[in-house]
């Protein structure tokens, strides 16, 4: 029974699970601010870095926007709320 290989193992595993969740976490964050801060909302016509175009959806993890040549851009929601909006 060697404890510190289980130790250590534990914290690998810890580990690999805190990477893996966290963009998740961070997108998920980033929705319920946008939303409590009322950024913006379906509809809107939004303006944030490279992104430009109309709100179509919010999802908890990311936002859907249809860009003025009709395309439709998948943006992270931490990706948004970590820059300016302009709206």
């Amino acid at each position: 029974f060697n404890v510190s290989a289980i130790i250590a193992s534990l914290g690998i595993g810890g580990l690999a699970v805190a990477l893996a969740v966290k963009d998740v976490l961070a997108n998920f964050f980033a929705s319920v601010i946008l939303l409590l801060d009322n950024s913006f909302s379906q509809g809107d016509w939004i303006v944030c870095g490279e992104v430009e175009g109309t709100v179509v959806e919010m999802g908890l993890r990311r936002t859907t926007i249809r860009a003025f040549d009709n395309a439709l851009l998948s943006v992270p929601n931490s990706e948004l709320a970590g820059k300016p909006i302009r709206n």
